[in-house]
């Protein structure tokens, strides 16, 4: 009886989720028609360049497994390899430009760099490749053109549209995209999921149960290549076992699906496939505590690529996490934030904004005679108190040198920069100029800035299906 009811909620359910995910004729009329202009529009850029190159439709539009209301157009030109690969990359932003001449082009880099515009308001990405033979790989986009005829060959309306289901379920969850900022499931992913799993419900029933380390394989692979892939989920690619598409999402985004998908499976419910409701800022800190841990570094910084600068953000804030460790405030959160423009900042909850300006440190047992005068003598000259305790261990009560967080950070990201382990390229713009925020200020500054808000709710927020 339980079963056939959660198998009927389970129906329910999918049906009103289709009715979400599925394009309409009409706009799957007018992505197709931004889809066939901007191919002619690359196909001429590419003759007025003089190029060999083969102009070819990919990415989930061509698969057929793009979101409703959420289209966007891959196109690649395949060219000689031949070519070296800075004519590759200079030919690919040249090409992309030309193409999408009065779509305002903009720049962006992944392995190499590509174009983006936007038509009628889908994007469109112009991307450059090799044009290689299967397994021939020169760059890390040569692959994307196999995606798209591996999946175009293998799906039917059925596959794709459960592949719809699933990237609705992954964007709800915050856990879609396998760009550096969000750092989760991928398109290719979730399609390659659907293949192996061949449907919503199966794909959550596995990472319901999912092991550290598991492996996930639509063909055949040599097990010995395994063992050299280290990630909390490895799922090959169907085209290429060599390759873990599980490298690029991170143990979060694995534990927030494990969480959704015991959820769901738990008690179906449509409010899986839409984006929580995000809160205000106070209904977030109705308990006075989080926000006197709260602290924040702002600053400006020079625009660069969109990638480079999530993963210097990312990279700063891990390190700055383990400092405020090291110096016993706690970090219990950190995050970082941005505009994707000219500001950024990095965002820190902590169990205490101030410590006791005094640290114990215990030392070894007083028997022990030469570790015992060791410990002394490193301290004799800071300690306060030196004593023996009951248990006949040395102590000494010694100065901290920095035990209020603003001060620490200040220190951190000025003159004492060089040691940080903050990012190469953000210690300029830290130098220019930063600003530390600590409790009511960081609330303050959420309210003015939307980009900033977005990311201090996701460290005050309990994650969406902790407690279903």
């Amino acid at each position: 009886m339980a079963e056939q009811a959660f198998l009927d909620a389970a129906q329910r359910v999918h049906r009103e989720a289709a009715r979400l995910v599925q394009p309409s004729k009409k706009e799957g009329e007018r992505v197709g028609a931004v889809a066939m202009l901007a191919v002619r529009r690359v196909e001429a850029a590419v003759q007025r360049l003089n190029l060999e190159g083969e102009v070819v439709l990919g990415g989930s539009y061509a698969k057929g497994t793009w979101l409703r209301s959420d289209a966007d157009i891959d196109i690649f030109v395949k060219l000689p390899v031949t070519m070296s690969r800075d004519d590759l990359e200079w030919f690919g932003e040249t090409l992309g430009v030309s193409a999408l001449k009065g779509y305002r082009p903009l720049l962006r880099y992944s392995e190499h760099p590509y174009v983006e515009g936007t038509i009628n308001g889908v994007k469109v990405n112009i991307v450059v490749c090799y044009k290689v033979e299967k397994g021939g790989w020169m760059s890390a986009a040569d692959r994307s053109p196999f995606h798209t005829d591996y999946v175009v060959k293998n799906f039917n309306d059925e596959l794709r549209l459960e592949t719809r289901l699933l990237k609705r379920f992954l964007k709800a969850t915050g856990i879609y995209g396998a760009d550096i900022r969000h750092q989760g499931f991928s398109g290719y992913v979730c399609e390659a999921l659907i293949l192996k799993f061949r449907g919503l419900e199966q794909v959550l029933e596995h990472f319901a149960k999912i092991r550290e380390g598991d492996l996930i394989a639509v063909g055949d692979y040599d097990p010995s290549l395994v063992k050299q892939f280290a990630s909390p989920v490895i799922i090959l690619d169907p085209i290429d076992s060599k390759r873990n598409l599980g490298t690029a999402i991170s143990a979060e985004s694995v534990g927030k699906l494990i969480l959704a998908a015991r959820a769901f499976l738990r008690k179906p419910n449509i409010s899986f496939f839409s984006k929580p409701r995000i809160k205000k800022i106070d209904e977030y800190l109705k308990k006075p505590p989080l926000l006197d841990g709260l602290a924040a570094v702002t600053f400006q910084h020079r625009p660069r690529p969109i990638d480079d600068l999530w993963g210097q953000l990312k990279r700063s804030v891990s390190r700055i996490e383990n400092h405020i460790n090291d110096k016993g405030f706690k970090a219990i959160r950190g995050r970082a934030a941005s505009n994707e423009e000219d500001s950024s900042a990095l965002i820190f909850l902590v169990e205490s904004p101030a410590l006791s300006p005094f640290e114990v440190r215990v030392g070894p047992g007083i028997t022990m005679e030469k570790s015992c005068s060791e410990f002394l003598q490193k301290r004799r000259r800071d300690a306060i108190l030196t004593w023996v305790r009951n248990d006949l261990r040395v102590c000494s009560l010694t100065p901290r040198k920095t035990y209020v967080l603003r001060q620490f950070l200040r220190e951190i990201t000025t003159k004492n920069l060089n040691k940080s382990g903050i990012s190469q390229g953000l210690k300029k713009d830290l130098l220019r100029g930063s600003r530390i925020l600590i409790g009511e200020q960081v609330l303050k500054y959420a309210e003015k800035h939307d980009w900033f808000r977005e990311e201090l709710t996701q460290i005050l927020a309990t994650d969406t299906h902790a407690h279903n």
